[in-house]
């Protein structure tokens, strides 16, 4: 296998793996291959998302979300800011989740039905918070 053959052919395994991962309640997240022409192989790396991911209230979310409800508030992100409609940089914009193992820009937020990353500060900065020193007592209070 090389990777001009392996590009024939990806297109029809996404579709077939879609069909498979749909019949048991997930969808594609990121997905991926490695191709060594050498040994003729192909790594294929799927993440696979639950349909049905529910927060603790019951409601559709998305694993970003979760991430954001869990760990945000150690990075000095408060739990009521998911999902609300704020200004950044002048614009309409609502924080969508949190990209896990992600140092730098780790906040996902929508301005307009299109996602953009950012800083914690930035975000912060937004609703009016000074950059966070990493006292989680402030975000408590």
């Amino acid at each position: 296998m090389n990777l001009q053959n392996y590009r024939k052919i990806a297109a029809a395994m996404d579709d077939e793996i879609a069909a498979v991962v749909k019949k048991y309640g997930f969808k594609f997240g990121k997905r991926g291959a490695t191709v060594d022409e050498f040994a003729g192989t192909v790594s294929y790396r799927v993440t696979l998302i639950d349909v049905n991911l529910t927060d603790s209230n019951g409601q559709q979310t998305t694993p970003e979300a979760v991430c954001y409800t869990q760990t945000g508030p150690y990075m000095g992100l408060k739990a009521e800011w998911l999902n609300k409609p704020f200004k950044f940089n002048g614009k309409d914009a609502k924080i969508t989740g949190l990209r896990s193992g992600r140092s730098s820009k780790p906040v996902l937020f929508e301005i307009a039905g299109k996602t953009y990353v950012t800083t914690v500060d930035a975000v912060r900065r937004a609703h009016g918070e000074k950059p966070w020193n990493g006292n989680l007592a402030e975000l408590v209070a």
